[in-house]
């Protein structure tokens, strides 16, 4: 049996996808994987065993946000769109037909895709083909790909109890976890603080900021205009973002502080984010679905700072944690160092009510999400078989 995996663009979306992939090998099935040739997707993926194959990502036009054409720069972004517009059918049809082609060489059963332009060819070659599809959704907003992919997909799994797509194809279970959160969920792996990280020890508070796996700069600057107030109550494990570190990486600054024996560590990208999450009790951080629900399965509370760009889904998934009190919420032009000065340092100091936020959070969590997707698929494919 042969199972082909679509969708890329972000971590977001490769990270589940590995997850049923590793699950669906377990389960006798051949996996490939098909996925865009940007630098995260190749970056995530050519290090993995699968069959990977990677296409080009082509971006459906979006009609520009300003209403009214005032000026060349307003004109030029006008331009451009209608360029694109005249553009994408083709190159469209064009990695769909090497979809085609490449779903009948692996004799496909069934597709799944997880989203992201470049899911958007492989959805309509297989419903060309009539090879069975299915989607799995991780946010709580559709994107634009999975919802015209679930016009004729058999099912669509989601991550988050409700969407805002109505369909009777919806079936709740979950976000598929990365495989070293579910050992560290089952107690199998321990965590190495001097592997990864070199805090001091300390009876502080242990605080991660997270911009997503591709940063966040307005969190990094406010954090960072906020480190003195920070410092004096809790020790900080910050992840910048590739290329996004911020000043603390100078020579001068960073000994400034280590002279004043405070307890703080900068990185730009973290490959082992389930130790982090375990050794954090409080985290600030973008709103990406595995982000949310990532920090739901540890148990970690949280301020979401959502991305102010996008369809919105960023506020919709934190939202999830924030109505059951795990979490709280700030828009991303009102994080500022006042913000945090104002709101999250007195929370900090309120360490009974960040372990009720955490155990919140945890409540809420969704297990072997990857393992119920895997077992309907086998079961459809048997069935027609």
């Amino acid at each position: 049996m042969r199972l082909v995996l679509a969708g890329g663009g972000s971590a977001g979306h490769i990270n589940p996808m590995l997850s049923v992939a590793e699950e669906a090998q377990k389960r006798g099935f051949l996996v490939s994987i098909i996925a865009s040739s940007t630098g995260i997707d190749q970056n995530l993926l050519n290090k993995k065993k699968h069959d990977v194959v990677f296409i080009k990502k082509i971006p459906f036009p979006r009609i520009p946000c300003k209403k009214d054409i005032l000026s060349l720069s307003d004109l030029l972004l006008f331009i451009n769109f209608l360029k694109k517009t005249l553009v994408f059918p083709v190159a469209f049809l064009l990695e769909t037909r090497k979809c085609i082609k490449i779903l009948k060489i692996r004799k496909t059963d069934a597709v799944l895709g997880f989203g992201g332009f470049v899911s958007a060819p492989v959805y309509l070659a297989s419903k060309i083909l009539k090879i069975p599809l299915y989607i799995h959704e991780a946010n709580s907003k559709m994107g634009l790909s999975n919802k015209l992919g679930s016009r004729f997909a058999k099912i669509v799994f989601t991550a988050f109890p409700e969407i805002d797509v109505k369909t009777t194809k919806c079936q709740f279970v979950g976000l598929p976890l990365r495989k070293e959160f579910l050992t560290s969920l089952d107690g199998k792996n321990k965590y190495n603080k001097n592997k990864i990280i070199k805090l001091r020890p300390s009876s502080k508070l242990t605080l991660l900021v997270f911009g997503g796996s591709l940063g966040a700069k307005s969190i990094n600057q406010a954090v960072y205009e906020a480190l003195p107030d920070l410092l004096k109550i809790c020790n900080i494990i910050h992840i910048t973002g590739l290329g996004k570190n911020i000043g603390l990486t100078k020579v001068n600054e960073a000994q400034k502080f280590k002279q004043k024996n405070l307890s703080y560590i900068q990185l730009e990208y973290c490959n082992d984010m389930a130790s982090v999450l375990k050794e954090s009790d409080f985290a600030i951080a973008r709103a990406g679905a595995g982000t949310v629900l990532e920090f739901a399965s540890m148990g970690l509370a949280a301020c979401f700072v959502p991305l102010p760009i996008g369809n919105g889904e960023q506020s919709l998934n934190a939202n999830y944690l924030v109505k059951a009190n795990a979490a709280i919420i700030c828009d991303d032009a009102h994080f500022t160092s006042k913000f945090i000065k104002n709101t999250i340092i007195p929370l900090l100091k309120n360490s009974k009510k960040i372990a009720q936020m955490g155990q919140n959070a945890k409540n809420f969590g969704v297990f072997r999400a990857d393992e119920k997707i895997v077992k309907i698929i086998l079961s459809d494919i048997k069935n027609k078989k």
